[in-house]
Parts: C-alpha cells; sequence; structure tokens
C-alpha cells in the first residue's frame, strides 16, 4: 500500500468510526547526552586523577602535571558526584539521594558503575576499610555497607548522629564522623554493631585520620583543628590554625596538610603539622575569586578543585611557595543556554560563554569557550548572541563560526540591569530591571544605540516579543517584604516611545516567559497561563500550582516545560490552557535553571549538572511539533512502512513515538491507538 493511500485510509476511519475522546499518552524524557556540570572533588593514585565533573567521574592523566589530560569518564550518575575514595581497585562515590554508587576502575579509558545501594537520604561522604563502607547521609547518620561484592552492595547497620552527617573516615577500629559541629568517634570492631564512643565539638566539613589525630575543617570555626583522639571516648581538641577564608577540604602528605579555601583569599593554603599541637603556616597561593572545593596530593603536587575555572595543579616542591604549573578546565555550569544549528549556547557563573558542539547529541563536545562577562541570559539572531550583563549591559557576539566567536559591540545602558533579552526586528528588548523594558537598534550589531524605554511596575525581570507588542515579567516588592508580581504589555510600535497598554497579576516571581499564540506562560512559583488575545485586559486563565519556585519555561504545541532547581524538569499538559495539569517529570543530576526545546529534544542548563539533552517522546507526535493532529498522519505512515525513510526525513524526531500502543514495536498494531489520539 503507498504512502499516500495508506493516509487515505486513515481519514477515511476518522471519519466513519466513532471513538470516545482520550488523553494522549503523557510523554516520556530520557537522557541523550550530557557536558559539564560542577567540579567539586578529586582523588589521585599514581599517574591518574579522578575528577568528580557534575554526575560523572573524568579520569586524566597526570603523567606531566602541568598537562592533566583527559582518558575517560563515567556514564552518567544519577546525582552530581560529590564526594569519593578509591579502594580495592573501585571507586566510591558519594551520590546524593542516590547513595552510594561504585565504579569498577580496570579501564581508565571507560570507568564503568558495576553497583550501588541507596541510602537514607543525602548521601554526603564515604570511606572505605578492607570489605566495608562507612557512609554518612543528611538525615539517618551513619551507615555501614558491606561491599564485598561491588555489584551487590548492602547495608548492614549504622547508627543516628548528633545531627546532619557531612563527612567521615575510618581508622583501624574507629570511625570518625563529622555532624553539623561535632566530631563523633563510633566503635567499628563489630561492623554489624557500631557503638558510640566519645563526641566533642568541631568543624563540619572534613575529617581526615592520621597517627591518632583527627584534622577538621568546616563551620563554626572555618579553620584547620586538630583532635588527639588515641582515647575513642574523649576527643580533644590540641591544635588550631587559624587561615583567612573558609576551608573547604583537606589533604595529608608527610608533616604536611593542603588545604582548600573557599573564600577569600581562595585557593590553596599549606601547613606543617610535624607537631600537630602547633601546626605552622607556611604558603599559599590563589586561584580566583571563586570557591575552592576537594584537593588532593600526588607525584610532588597539589591538585586543587576550583568550582568555577577547573582542576589547578601545583608544584608544591617548595612548599611555601606553591606553583601553579598547569589547569584541566573542559567543564562549564549552566544557568542559561540558546539553542541554534546543532549548537548550544551555555552560560553560567564562569565569565564564559560555553559553545557545545550538540550536532551529535550523544557526544557533547565543548568547541570554545569564549571569554565574556557572568551572563543573566542569552539569545540568537541569525548569526548573533546577545548576551545580558547585569549592570554591564548587553554584549553582542558574532557566531557565525560557532568554534570562533567574536566580540563585536557592549551596550552600555546608563542605568538598570540587563536581565533578559528578546531580539524582533533589528531590536533588542532588554528586561532591564530598575530600568524597565529597555529598546536598542541593533540592525547594525557593531553600532547598537538605545531608542526609548517604558517603566515597569518594580524590577523587570523577563521578556518576550510578538508583533508589535512586548510582554515583561515584573516584581515589585511591597510594605511587608513580600513581592506583587505582574505581567505587563507594552506597546513597541513607536521604539522611541513604548507605552503600556495592559497588566495582569501574577502569583509567583516571574523569572522567565515564553509567549506562544495568545498565551504567555510565566514560570515563578510553578506556571501561571494569561490570555493575552485582548492585550489592554490580559487575563490569568490557568495555573499549575507549585511550593517551590521556577525559573525556566519553554513551550512546544500542548506541551510546557518548566525548570524547578532542585527538584526537576515538569512537562505541563497546556492543551487546556484552563486546566494546566504536570503530564512528566525529568530529575537532572544538580539543579535545572533554564531550557530549550527544538524538534524532540529539550536542552536543560543545570547549573551543577551543565548541559543536558534529553529526548522528549510523545506518542503519536510523529512531526515533533508538541502536539498529535492529523498533520502527524503522513509521517507515522512513513515510520509504519519504512523506518531508515522517517529517520531520513524527520532527524529531529523519534520514530519510536509511532509505538502507540506502547509494545515496544513499531506494526499495525499501532494504527487503532494512534487513530484514537487523533479523534477529537
Amino acid at each position: 500500500m503507498s504512502h499516500l493511500h495508506f493516509s487515505r485510509t486513515i481519514f477515511s476511519w476518522l471519519a466513519l468510526i466513532g471513538i470516545p475522546a482520550l488523553a494522549a499518552t503523557d510523554p516520556k524524557v530520557e537522557l541523550v547526552g550530557q557536558w559539564g556540570g560542577l567540579s567539586s572533588e578529586v582523588v589521585t593514585d599514581g599517574n591518574l586523577a579522578y575528577l568528580a565533573i557534575g554526575p560523572r567521574v573524568v579520569v586524566l592523566d597526570i603523567t606531566d602535571p602541568a598537562q592533566p589530560k583527559k582518558l575517560g569518564q563515567s556514564s552518567v550518575l544519577p546525582r552530581d558526584v560529590l564526594r569519593m575514595v578509591l579502594g580495592n581497585g573501585h571507586l566510591y562515590v558519594a551520590n546524593q539521594t542516590a547513595g552510594l554508587q561504585i565504579l569498577e576502575l580496570s579501564n581508565p579509558f571507560e570507568p564503568r558503575r558495576v553497583g550501588g545501594c541507596k541510602l537514607g537520604s543525602d548521601v554526603r561522604d564515604v570511606a572505605v576499610q578492607g570489605s566495608f563502607a562507612y557512609v554518612v547521609d543528611d538525615r539517618d547518620g551513619f551507615h555501614i555497607v558491606d561491599v564485598t561484592d561491588p555489584r551487590a552492595p548492602r547495608r548492614i547497620s549504622g547508627l543516628p548522629t548528633k545531627h546532619i552527617g557531612s563527612s567521615v573516615d575510618v581508622s583501624g577500629s574507629f570511625a570518625y564522623v563529622c555532624s553539623w559541629y561535632w566530631l563523633e568517634v563510633i566503635d567499628v570492631t563489630d561492623p554489624y554493631q557500631p557503638v558510640k564512643r566519645g563526641a566533642c565539638r568541631a568543624g563540619d566539613w572534613e575529617v581526615v585520620v592520621r597517627g591518632g589525630y583527627a584534622f577538621v575543617v568546616g563551620h563554626p570555626s572555618e579553620d584547620l583543628q586538630i583532635f588527639y583522639v588515641s582515647n575513642p571516648d574523649d576527643p580533644r581538641l590540641v591544635g588550631h590554625l587559624a587561615t583567612d577564608g573558609w576551608l573547604m577540604d583537606l589533604a595529608l602528605s608527610d608533616n604536611l596538610v593542603f588545604l582548600a579555601n573557599g573564600s577569600w583569599p581562595y585557593g590553596l593554603q599549606i601547613a606543617d603539622i610535624s607537631n600537630p599541637l602547633k601546626p605552622v603556616l607556611l604558603g599559599s597561593r590563589r586561584t580566583t575569586d571563586y570557591t575552592a572545593g576537594g584537593v588532593a596530593v600526588g607525584r610532588g603536587h597539589a591538585f586543587l578543585v576550583d568550582w568555577k575555572y577547573g582542576l589547578h595543579a601545583f608544584d608544591v616542591a617548595n612548599p611555601r611557595e606553591p606553583r601553579l604549573v598547569g589547569i584541566y578546565d573542559d567543564f562549564g555550569h549552566g544557568q542559561h543556554l540558546a539553542v541554534a544549528d546543532g549548537w548550544v549556547y551555555l552560560t553560567g557563573y564562569r565569565e564564559a560563554v560555553d559553545v557545545i558542539d550538540a550536532r551529535n547529541r550523544n557526544q557533547l563536545v565543548r568547541a570554545v569557550a569564549f571569554s565574556s562577562r557572568r551572563s543573566n541570559g542569552i539569545a540568537i539572531d541569525g548569526y548573533f548572541a546577545y548576551v545580558t550583563q547585569g549592570t554591564k549591559g548587553l554584549e553582542i557576539m558574532d557566531i557565525s563560526d560557532p568554534t570562533a566567536p567574536r566580540h563585536v559591540s557592549q551596550l552600555s545602558p546608563t542605568e538598570g540591569e540587563a536581565r533578559d533579552v528578546a531580539i524582533a526586528a533589528g531590536r533588542a528588548h532588554i528586561a532591564n530591571h530598575i530600568g524597565g523594558l529597555l529598546i536598542a537598534d541593533v540592525s547594525d550589531p557593531a553600532r547598537p544605540r538605545v531608542l526609548g524605554s517604558c517603566p515597569v511596575t518594580g524590577y523587570a525581570l523577563s521578556v518576550s516579543v510578538a508583533g508589535s507588542l512586548a510582554y515583561v515579567g515584573a516584581m515589585s516588592p511591597r510594605l511587608d517584604g513580600a513581592y506583587s508580581n505582574s505581567l505587563e504589555v507594552i506597546d513597541i510600535r513607536n521604539p522611541q516611545v513604548p507605552v503600556r497598554v495592559g497588566l495582569c497579576d501574577l502569583t509567583g516571581q516571574p523569572h522567565d516567559i515564553a509567549m506562544v499564540g495568545q498565551y504567555v506562560y510565566a514560570a515563578g512559583t510553578g506556571l501561571d497561563i494569561v490570555d493575552v488575545s485582548n492585550p489592554v485586559s490580559p487575563l490569568r486563565v490557568g495555573r499549575w500550582p507549585a511550593s517551590n519556585s521556577t525559573y525556566g519555561v519553554a513551550v512546544m504545541g500542548d506541551y510546557a516545560y518548566v525548570a524547578m532547581p532542585g527538584t526537576a524538569v515538569f512537562v505541563i499538559d497546556v492543551s487546556d490552557p484552563h486546566a494546566p495539569r504536570a503530564a512528566a517529570q525529568y530529575k537532572t543530576s544538580g539543579w535545572p535553571f533554564d531550557l530549550a526545546v527544538a524538534g524532540g529534544y529539550l536542552y536543560i542548563a543545570d547549573d551543577s549538572g551543565g548541559l543536558v539533552v534529553a529526548a522528549v517522546h510523545i506518542p503519536g507526535d510523529m512531526n515533533c511539533d508538541g502536539s498529535v493532529n492529523r498533520h502527524d498522519i503522513d509521517p507515522f505512515v512513513i515510520a509504519l512502512t519504512n523506518a531508515a525513510d522517517y529517520r531520513a526525513t524527520f532527524p529531529d524526531c523519534h520514530w519510536t513515538n509511532a509505538d502507540t500502543n506502547a509494545d515496544g514495536v513499531v506494526d499495525n498494531f499501532d494504527i487503532d491507538p494512534f487513530v484514537k489520539l487523533l479523534t477529537p
């Protein structure tokens, strides 16, 4: 049967049969690719370093510490990697709410997850000795896990701690746990029946035990504390080293302690602990004005993780003058993004725009990190990227060659703070915080110029443009300390004198808005849907409520995609704007902030998890426009008759969307369910 004949047959069925209305099968979202993330921890073993980047572990060859080389990386773990420790040829990972994860390391080019064990709530740290892993979490405290078979780790015992468990080390018959201002000693002689011994006030971030002493950093002291723990019933503070900043991690080597300083002056500090009672600061070296995380020592060098700028290798042959010799920084953070022609432009904490080649979504590769300022938002129009940079205004970049972007110009308003931008008709429409809506002529990107502005109620946070109207999300502080939130409609036909024509109250701060058809979708606290068919009287007609703030929204067809940091990306069915409902959710490894949808794919900027690309499968949506309708009939027929033809014709869509009866096979049994999806 020809494609045309088959299509006509389906149309005939629609005309002849009476089928009760059915809700379309809910979408499914699955991971396709991931790049980057927050770097938080590093451990070394000979010529290898294991670096935590977002939800992965990257293996580096540090034979030459000045030039760390990537060998391989793990698959994407369920959550961002927080802490990790080597033992028994494996890497044991504290994987937050995903518990303990175990990687096998025999092939450094492909570290392989072999097992895992979910524990309590949010797993914060792990230590290993023999066949047992000692784990702490932020709710249930202390756990002992039998890892004799790394493919099937199992919890065998545990104890509650005084407070949230944050760090653990083990030495001999004792485990040492930091739990929110306490150092607790636990007897693990019998792993099946651990027994609490002594405890004392201490820092709460990291503990390392050696030679009868426990070395601790973290709140509340923010300094290095040294405890004598040879008497497990009476641990005592015996040494203290005051340092500038907030210490985040430590590593020991011979008579030296290497400290990661997480606040001003940031970077690496080295102290002599040959006399634990009187530690002496020897030298230090700043990195950047950002938080230093983990630290490890190997091959005569200290390796310091800078959350923002990567792994720093220091030559510490002279501990009084540590010398920076190398950096590995192939990662980035995700707070805002834009997608164009298979390239993703990602911005975050770093003063850079990371340009990611996503043409092969399974193999995301950073092409270049273009030096810029910290960004609040980014938009693409043709061969140019427009980056909002707060008080620095708007930067315009030429991206005609994505691998070699270049600065074109900078628009710096005299007041305000550029928060968001929408490009239309050769103009940049900027949500300029206290400056309201700012309109600039960017028809010549090399010479942008301000045309006009329009005040809003309070602060402008987000903006979208359609035709002769701009839609601005705004918030205004109230006397009671709360905020009033609004969507403001502005007539921009005269860009020199834009005029507000309508206003509608919103339920949450509109961090992002999207305009589709006659509706504006505002992400704030959940999702507000506003009918703007009458711009003078915009009307909020629907709401999807949420207890947490939402920061990003994108809409295609019948679905809105909403980013809720710390929770998930929610897929909201908005086919009835008056009654939106959550149809699906996708948990990233970290904190999703911004997103974009293109074809059958979702691109997510995750603050700690980097860039995430996920496939969105909507059964029956064969042209991947977000809706199931008659336009899907011809593509469905192609998918049913020739999978190769379908994939060639619709490269940004999913052949498996034709599996409308969800039996895992695309065949004639999918025809009736497909017809039902089409029936009004």
